[in-house]
């Protein structure tokens, strides 16, 4: 007796088409959860890096400076310009443009210190030099009775006022020191402070990935001169 194969019936048919659904769906969502995970991280760690980066930067520069002159004394702005010894890289400007943080050092060009990956959605420097503060320059204090000595402010903040020889003072002036004696610590101590804010600027899926990090940092000025 022969036995007749029978092909699949439609409810057979109807049950594999349902199991092979449901297998790729469930491999489908979960690639797009890999996926998305591996985005958020690329985009959270994008933004860390360059905050970090350009934060580390700004307050490296302002605590190798000799001082400030932008913004002013007690006043806050969006630019921060520093004098420093090295005349190479003097003056150092630091400011956004089109979401760029952009460093300039002495008559070279602007280089980012962003990348395109992340915008600068907020940038601000306090200077919190006391605005009555200034340093006296330009007046020699003879050191009586010694002959030939003059009185400066050696290592200023806090410094020691000390005399020295005439023919030495250049050579103090050009290291951070300056001619009288030294101020008061607390209104000549001169710092900065930088609140500094990085945003994602492209997304992957939606908007779910814009990752944003605000930093803090207060650069004291070791030099005023």
């Amino acid at each position: 007796m022969k036995l007749k194969r029978r092909g699949l019936g439609l409810i057979e048919i109807l049950m594999y088409v349902a199991t092979v659904a449901i297998v790729l769906t469930a491999a489908l969502t979960m690639t797009v959860q890999i996926f998305r995970a591996r985005a958020k991280t690329s985009t959270i760690l994008e933004v860390e890096q360059n905050a970090h980066f350009a934060l580390e930067k700004m307050g490296s520069a302002t605590r190798s400076a000799i001082t400030a002159t932008v913004p002013a004394n007690g006043a806050t702005g969006a630019v921060l310009t520093i004098t420093l010894a090295d005349s190479s890289i003097s003056p150092t400007t630091f400011q956004v443009t089109n979401g760029v943080l952009t460093m300039q050092q002495g008559a070279g060009a602007a280089v980012p210190l962003t990348t395109s990956a992340v915008q600068v959605t907020g940038l601000s420097f306090q200077n919190l030099l006391d605005p009555s503060y200034s340093v006296p320059t330009g007046v020699v204090v003879a050191c009586p009775p010694q002959a030939n000595k003059v009185l400066l402010c050696h290592n200023p903040f806090p410094g020691s006022t000390t005399c020295v020889n005439s023919t030495a003072v250049n050579g103090h002036l050009g290291h951070g020191d300056f001619l009288g004696p030294c101020q008061s610590p607390t209104s000549a101590r001169g710092s900065i402070r930088i609140t500094f804010t990085v945003a994602s600027s492209q997304t992957t899926v939606g908007n779910e990935y814009q990752s944003s990090l605000t930093l803090y940092d207060t650069a004291t000025i070791r030099r005023q001169n």
